[in-house]
């Protein structure tokens, strides 16, 4: 794994400007990210509320958070699967953590292709929340209505990496999980 420490400079007042604009794209920031580590930003291949992900010339991808709070969930999230060698669960791929830059809240990840379970940012170490019944109930219907057929294969996931790793997932949806064939 590969820790990308800042470059000094002129860069890092460009950095500082694209993050201080909220709602700016995170391209900049990856492309600086991918400087560093002396590759370049092929293609961005995802966007959600934490942030954007941008594929690399070295085949990896980097996550660009919006928020430092859903950076610093993730990044524990990928060191917790790390130290346990963790690369599927029941059958679903699992990102591998490939390196990291606090200062630009970027995360270097392997690229996996389905059937998958990536996006870390909204997980809890350890512990899992508590809701009231009513909400747990409400969150049921909602991964039926999401996965459909598929709904069993994904509380099997989420059961899973709560069970083997302590890392519980509930920000679970389509864009995040993909199923063999999809």
């Amino acid at each position: 794994m590969i820790r990308v420490d800042t470059i000094r400079g002129e860069k890092d007042s460009i950095v500082e400007n694209c993050m201080a604009r909220s709602g700016d794209d995170k391209l900049p920031i990856a492309e600086l990210y991918a400087l560093r580590r002396l590759l370049r930003i092929v293609t961005r291949i995802g966007a959600g509320k934490d942030g954007s992900v941008f594929r690399m010339s070295n085949s990896n991808a980097v996550k660009i958070h919006a928020r430092r709070e859903s950076f610093e969930a993730e990044l524990a999230a990928y060191h917790r699967l790390r130290r346990h060698k963790a690369v599927e669960i029941v059958g679903f791929r699992i990102p591998r953590l490939r390196g990291f830059a606090e200062d630009i809240l970027a995360i270097e990840m392997s690229i996996v292709h389905p059937p998958f379970v990536v996006d870390f940012a909204s997980a809890v170490l350890d512990r899992p929340l508590e809701f009231p019944d009513d909400a747990i109930e409400e969150w049921h219907r909602r991964l039926e209505d999401q996965f459909g057929e598929y709904t069993a294969d994904a509380h099997q996931v989420i059961d899973q990496l709560g069970k083997n790793f302590g890392v519980f997932l509930y920000d679970l949806h389509r864009h995040n999980i993909k199923f063999r064939g999809e």
